[in-house]
């Protein structure tokens, strides 16, 4: 998933089902670091199909 607000955009791991527009746990895939995400702020968009992990 990537989650972008502007100033900042994030690839992200997230539970299936979760509410993107709560608080909600997430692990950032570029800083390998679980990241506690205040949904409401981002816009997000699926991964590409075929985009590799970094």
């Amino acid at each position: 998933m990537i989650a972008d607000c502007g100033m900042h955009t994030l690839e992200l791991l997230i539970e299936p089902n979760v509410d993107l527009d709560s608080t909600f746990v997430a692990y950032d895939r570029d800083e390998n670091a679980w990241l506690k995400v205040n949904g409401w702020l981002f816009d997000f968009s699926p991964d590409l199909p075929g985009a590799a992990a970094p």
